[in-house]
């Protein structure tokens, strides 16, 4: 993990928090870092394990009533919704792991200084790159976008627009950012979302040559 990527991880983890806002920016401490990121992650694993629970009561109920009427099938399936809420879960706590890491490199001075130009450029340019994001999706709103899809693909397309950075590069580790945090299909998401984007932008040559 480099600096780069230790910041574009803090940065989409913090502005799944609300607590900032643009007069704070320049304020922003290491812990300040921490903290909404911790925040983020765990009300992520908090909602996985609620999600868990109610399939396990639904499975729970079906099988009371199993005598009467309960479908296996049903069973099975709140079963398995579960258990895949749970790996998540699971998933999201194991990346503490790597914390004490992501917690040195945050204390370079590079890594805050380019968090906070990232946040900063976010805030200043949401409008333009909104507006982006919702010509170069199907089927989709900001709204109902799950938020870490939403933060990864806006914090790509600020660095897409403003800094120097290979746009392959951009969109790799976007992608990378995505599976680590999102949803079993951010992936692709994020990445069909990006070269749509690309091609807004008119950077799909540039992007191929890198």
């Amino acid at each position: 993990m480099n600096a780069r990527h230790a910041a574009r991880e803090l940065v989409i983890l913090t502005l799944s928090q609300s607590r900032i806002s643009k007069k704070d920016v320049d304020n922003l401490q290491l812990q300040d870092f921490i903290e909404q990121a911790v925040r983020a992650l765990v009300g992520e694993v908090n909602q996985l394990l609620g999600v868990a629970k109610g399939e396990l009561i639904n499975a729970d109920d079906e099988l009371l009533e199993s005598s009467l009427r309960g479908n296996p099938e049903t069973i099975k399936e709140f079963l398995s919704s579960s258990l895949h809420s749970t790996q998540r879960a699971l998933e999201l706590v194991s990346y503490c792991n790597e914390w004490p890491l992501l917690c040195t490199l945050a204390m370079r001075d590079e890594v805050r200084d380019f968090a906070i130009k990232l946040i900063k450029q976010c805030r200043d340019h949401q409008k333009e790159v909104n507006e982006i994001i919702e010509k170069s999706v199907v089927d989709w709103t900001l709204e109902t976008m799950y938020s870490i899809d939403r933060n990864v693909i806006s914090i790509a397309v600020v660095e897409l627009l403003y800094e120097k950075t290979s746009p392959k590069i951009i969109i790799d580790e976007a992608v990378e950012v995505a599976k680590k945090y999102g949803s079993e299909d951010s992936g692709g998401f994020v990445n069909g979302v990006l070269n749509r984007i690309l091609k807004t932008l008119g950077l799909e040559t540039k992007s191929t040559d890198n």
